[in-house]
């Protein structure tokens, strides 16, 4: 793929493997607000759910949405040290630095958790990380980090596994590879038409290289 440079990485679910944190966290807080409890079968069920069907499923109100993640992302660096990287994306991430792409991440977790996790691990291929605690304003994030890096559109490309990131990204109007391992199924983001589509971490190089 000769006209890409620039790769784009959501974090939790693209590189990260959180979706047991994630329901821990949640619980934690449901049982405070009287939202409804999850289970790794309620977390299948939500997979095929848009966001703002998920918050109707779990009883949360759309008012306590700005808000709930935040919360959860304030609890989640307690729990840095059991989190682990996609299997085999690490070797991946190794081989596109290699091979002289430029890396950001673009996220809705902290600045400061990604950054902690990353040194951590002992990761330092990306350049820079944008964060913000609007869970649907990632194409703001986006044309931000365009902008500020000088980055031209047609030689960018983001990865991530939700239909936010794919929709925020078609707002910006950059290409997109879809990761099959992380939170929403391939049946919820079809008709958001992602470029490429990867169901396992070796695809990724496959498509890029």
């Amino acid at each position: 793929m000769k006209k890409i440079k620039h790769l784009i990485f959501d974090f939790d679910g693209t590189l990260v493997n959180s979706k047991t944190l994630f329901l821990t966290l949640f619980n934690e807080l449901a049982q405070k607000k009287g939202y409804r409890l999850m289970d790794e079968l309620a977390l299948l069920e939500l997979k095929n759910l848009s966001f703002f069907e998920r918050a109707k499923y779990l009883k949360v109100p759309l008012i306590h949405l700005p808000f709930i993640i935040p919360v959860i992302y304030k609890r989640y660096k307690a729990h840095l040290p059991q989190l682990k990287l996609i299997d085999g994306i690490e070797t991946v991430l190794a081989t596109l630095y290699k091979a002289g792409f430029s890396m950001d991440i673009v996220s809705s977790n902290s600045e400061e958790n990604i950054r902690l996790f990353l040194e951590a691990k002992g990761i330092n291929y990306f350049s820079t990380i944008s964060c913000s605690k609007n869970v649907m304003g990632k194409d703001i994030l986006l044309r931000k980090l365009i902008k500020e890096q000088g980055y031209r559109h047609e030689e960018i490309i983001y990865l991530g596994d939700e239909a936010r990131d794919l929709e925020a990204s078609n707002k910006v109007g950059i290409q997109t590879i879809w990761v099959a391992w992380g939170y929403d199924t391939q049946t919820l983001i079809e008709t958001l038409r992602p470029t490429y589509l990867a169901h396992q971490p070796s695809d990724l190089l496959a498509i890029l290289l």
